[in-house]
């Protein structure tokens, strides 16, 4: 499974969207990613997120409280999220797009 996640910014929060693939293990330094893992772990247990063979798809939406928080969990790593998140279709950034939009006078 290919990791593919759509995301949209509501509130403050990155909520990812239901049929958003991600990692199928946490394959991260538990030590360093603990947080992260234990968020993951409890989607996994609650439902949200769904683990097969292939990988791990999120069976509902979800909002986190960052964008690095919502990449760990999808790639089972330490994530920078500003980083990881592009806007669909292009390389833009996540960091690029809010930057773009102060610049332009918009809050989200």
């Amino acid at each position: 499974m290919n990791i593919m996640a759509k995301a949209v910014i509501s509130a403050g929060e990155v909520v990812v969207q239901a049929g958003s693939t991600g990692r199928k293990i946490w394959v991260g330094k538990a030590s360093w990613d603990s947080t992260y893992n234990r968020i993951r772990t409890q989607l996994i247990e609650n439902g949200v997120i769904l683990v097969t063979d292939k990988g791990s798809e999120f069976t509902k939406n979800f909002a986190f409280s960052s964008p690095s928080a919502a990449a760990a969990v999808i790639f089972g790593r330490a994530a920078n999220g500003r980083t990881e998140w592009k806007i669909q279709g292009t390389k833009t950034t996540y960091a690029e797009w809010e930057e773009m939009q102060l610049s332009n006078g918009k809050a989200e």
